[in-house]
């Protein structure tokens, strides 16, 4: 800036370019830096409340089938919420894949044993 000040008339094109190059550049690190101070924006899902009277039960986020089209990519059959008691939870954790279902989110497990069966 200070060389075309001084001498505007032989400021080449070739040294205009690269100003603006420059120029371009602290002004995007300009933003980065603004935006790492900046709190990031949570788009998280307020927390999963256990209905009164659930809290020794299994809650998943269950799809059955291909959840996807396999030519479109398009979501097909959404999850849906499921509650499972102590025993029910026994039988479905051990034919969960057998029966076509994929388990998509872990809501509220009391036991601890749900989430190593994730997207399996």
């Amino acid at each position: 800036m200070a060389a075309k000040k001084a001498n505007s008339k032989t400021f080449s094109q070739e040294q205009q370019q690269r100003l603006n190059e420059v120029t371009e550049a602290i002004v995007d690190l300009e933003e980065q830096i603004e935006l790492a101070g900046e709190e990031p924006e949570t788009s998280e899902k307020p927390a999963f409340e256990v209905p009164k009277g659930t809290e020794n039960m299994v809650h998943l986020m269950l799809a059955q089938g291909n959840r996807f089209d396999p030519k479109t990519g398009k979501e097909i059959n959404f999850p849906n919420r499921q509650s499972f008691t102590y025993g029910e939870w026994q039988l479905f954790k051990k034919n969960f894949k057998l029966l076509g279902y994929t388990i998509t989110e872990v809501l509220h497990d009391p036991y601890g044993e749900a989430e190593a069966l994730l997207n399996q």
